[in-house]
C-alpha cells in the first residue's frame, strides 16, 4: 500500500512540475537591448547575423532587401525555397501577409487623388449593400475608419470562412460591433477586405487587376502577384509551419482575404515599393501617389498602446519606446500560417528594409525567434548591435519536447498500471476508497483545471491556441483525454470492487488490454 501511494505521489509531482514548466515557456523573457555602437551598416555582418539566426532557429529561408534614400543598397537570399533545396534569391516570391494592407490603402488613396472617392464618405456610398448587425452603425462607418481600423468590427468575428472577398464582406451582416464606430482601435482583416471591394467598385477593375496595373507595374515589381497560380509559375517559395520545433511544409493561401493579407512579392520588388513610400510616392521616374497622399497614409491616426505607438493606414508608427532603437519607426509585419514578413522605414536616417521568411510566426514559440531577425537588422542598420537573443527556438523546443516526453510517459504509465492497481485494491478492501480517490485528483481534477486555466494563462481561447500553438495544444488535449479516460476507468473499477464486495462475488482483474476499453 505504501509503495503504491508513493508511486502516485511521485507521478503527481512530476506531472505538475512538467506542466508548470510547459506552461511557463511561452512567457520566456524578451531579450534586453544591446549597447549601441557607431559606424555605417556592415552588410556582410548583417548577412552573417541572419544566417546565424536561421541556423539557431531552423528557419528554412529568408530574403532581405535594404534601401537607403532612393536606392536599393543590399539584396540577399538565404536558405531553401522548398523541399528540393532550391536556393532563395531576392527575386523569389513570398506571401507578404498583412504587408498587403498598405497596398490596399495605397490603392484607396490613388482613387481619392483621382477624385473618384472620399476618405470620409460612408462605406455604403460605394457598397450600398454593406451591413453589420447594427443597421444604424453600418451607415456611419466611413472609408477612413476602415483604413484606420476604427470601424468597431471585431477581428474575432471578421473571418467567416467564405471563399470570396465579396461573400466574406457580406457575411459581416450578422457581426456585432464590439465598440461604437470610430471610438477605438481594433485590428481586423475585415476592414481591409471591405476596402478591397471598394477598390473594385470605384475603379471598375478587379482588385487583382488594379494592383497589378497601378502599383506593381509602375514600380517595376516584376515578381509580385495577386494570384497564387501565377506566383507558383514564377517560383513561389514553399511556406512552413512548426511541429515540436521542426518546420514542415504547409499550404495556406486564402483568396477571400486577398486585400487584407495575401498579395505575393519578392525582396527586390518590395525594395522598390519601400523607395516609393520613402520618397513621396516616387520610384525612379514614376510616381504612384503625391507626397501629401503618402503623408496621409503614414500619419498616426489612433493609439494602439499606452507607449505612444499608433496605427495609420496600413502602417504602424512605432514609438521610440516600442521600436527598440530609441527612435520612431514606420513598420508593419504580417503572418499567414506559412509565411512571415516585416517591413520598416527609419525616417531619421532614411533607411528601409524588407524581411521575408517562408515560415510562420503565428506559432507562439516561434514568434520571438522570427521577430529577433527583424530586431537585429533594424538595430544594425542604425549603428547598434543586435539585441541579445533569448533561448533559440531549437533550444526552447528541446525543453518543450523533453517535457512532453516525460509527461506522456508518466500518463501512459499510469494508464498501463491500472490492472496492477486494481489487483491491489481488490485484495486490500480496507484501503480501496483511498486507493480510488487519490489518483482521481490528477486524472479528473487536473484536466479540468488545465482545460480552463491553460487558455487563461496564455491569454487566448482554445480555438486560437489550436492555430497559434497547435503542436503543444493538440498534444495537451490528447494527454488530458488519456488522463480523463484513465480516471473514468478507475471509477468504473472502483465501483465494481465495491459492488462485488457487497454481494460476495469474486472479483476478476482486467488484463492490460482491457484497462482502457
Amino acid at each position: 500500500m505504501v509503495q503504491n501511494m508513493s508511486f502516485y505521489r511521485t507521478v503527481t509531482r512530476y506531472v505538475l512540475f512538467c506542466m508548470l514548466v510547459l506552461l511557463a515557456l511561452p512567457f520566456t523573457a524578451l531579450p534586453a537591448a544591446a549597447a549601441t555602437r557607431s559606424g555605417s551598416p556592415d552588410f556582410a555582418k548583417i548577412d552573417a547575423f541572419v544566417q546565424a539566426e536561421m541556423q539557431a532557429n531552423r528557419i528554412p529561408g529568408v530574403a532581405l532587401g535594404i534601401v537607403h534614400g532612393d536606392q536599393v543598397v543590399h539584396l540577399q537570399g538565404f536558405g531553401a525555397a522548398d523541399t528540393t533545396g532550391r536556393a532563395i534569391s531576392p527575386r523569389t516570391p513570398f506571401v507578404i501577409a498583412s504587408l498587403t494592407k498598405s497596398f490596399t490603402a495605397l490603392a484607396i488613396m490613388q482613387l481619392v487623388e483621382a477624385g473618384k472617392m472620399e476618405l470620409d464618405a460612408p462605406v455604403q456610398r460605394y457598397l450600398s449593400w454593406f451591413r453589420v448587425a447594427d443597421s444604424a452603425a453600418s451607415a456611419r462607418i466611413t472609408v477612413r475608419q476602415l483604413l484606420n481600423q476604427t470601424s468597431g468590427i471585431p477581428e474575432a468575428n471578421s473571418a467567416t470562412g467564405s471563399t470570396t472577398v465579396e461573400q466574406q464582406v457580406r457575411d459581416l451582416s450578422t457581426v456585432a460591433l464590439d465598440r461604437p464606430v470610430g471610438t477605438g482601435y481594433e485590428y481586423a482583416n475585415a476592414n481591409y477586405d471591405t476596402l478591397g471591394l471598394i477598390v473594385q467598385t470605384v475603379s471598375g477593375e478587379s482588385y487583382e487587376a488594379y494592383i497589378q496595373q497601378h502599383i506593381f507595374a509602375p514600380l517595376a515589381m516584376h515578381h509580385s502577384f495577386a494570384s497564387e497560380q501565377q506566383a507558383m509559375q514564377d517560383g513561389l517559395a514553399q511556406g512552413y509551419n512548426w511541429a515540436f520545433g521542426i518546420p514542415y511544409p504547409t499550404h495556406d493561401y486564402r483568396p477571400n482575404l486577398l486585400p487584407a493579407g495575401f498579395l505575393i512579392s519578392s525582396a527586390e520588388d518590395m525594395s522598390h515599393y519601400l523607395i516609393a513610400q520613402m520618397n513621396g510616392g516616387r520610384y525612379s521616374s514614376v510616381s504612384v501617389l503625391s507626397p501629401s497622399g503618402i503623408a496621409t497614409l503614414h500619419a498616426p491616426a489612433i493609439a494602439v498602446d499606452a507607449s505612444g505607438s499608433s496605427y495609420g493606414m496600413g502602417w504602424i508608427n512605432l514609438s521610440a519606446q516600442d521600436s527598440g532603437i530609441a527612435t520612431p519607426l514606420l513598420w508593419h509585419n504580417g503572418d499567414t500560417n506559412s509565411f512571415h514578413a516585416d517591413m520598416f522605414i527609419e525616417p531619421k536616417e532614411h533607411w528601409g528594409a524588407i524581411i521575408l521568411i517562408n515560415a510562420t510566426a503565428n506559432n507562439m514559440l516561434a514568434a520571438s525567434a522570427l521577430q529577433h531577425v527583424f530586431a537585429g537588422v533594424v538595430n544594425m542598420l542604425v549603428g547598434r548591435e543586435p539585441p541579445v537573443a533569448g533561448l533559440s527556438l531549437s533550444t526552447l523546443y528541446l525543453i518543450v519536447d523533453s517535457v512532453i516526453v516525460v509527461v506522456s510517459v508518466l500518463v501512459l504509465l499510469s494508464a498501463l498500471r491500472l490492472p496492477w492497481w486494481y489487483k491491489k485494491m481488490k485484495n486490500r478492501p480496507q484501503h480501496r476508497l483511498r486507493r480510488g480517490i487519490l489518483p482521481l485528483l490528477w486524472e479528473l481534477v487536473l484536466p479540468v483545471i488545465l482545460l480552463i486555466g491553460f487558455p487563461m494563462l496564455i491569454g487566448a481561447p482554445w480555438h486560437v491556441l489550436l492555430l497559434t500553438l497547435a503542436d503543444i495544444s493538440y498534444w495537451l488535449l490528447a494527454t488530458l483525454a488519456v488522463l480523463v479516460i484513465t480516471g473514468i476507468v478507475r471509477v468504473v473499477l472502483t465501483v465494481r470492487v465495491l459492488r462485488r464486495k457487497e454481494t460476495g462475488l469474486p472479483i476478476v482483474a482486467p488484463s492490460p488490454s482491457q484497462s482502457l476499453t
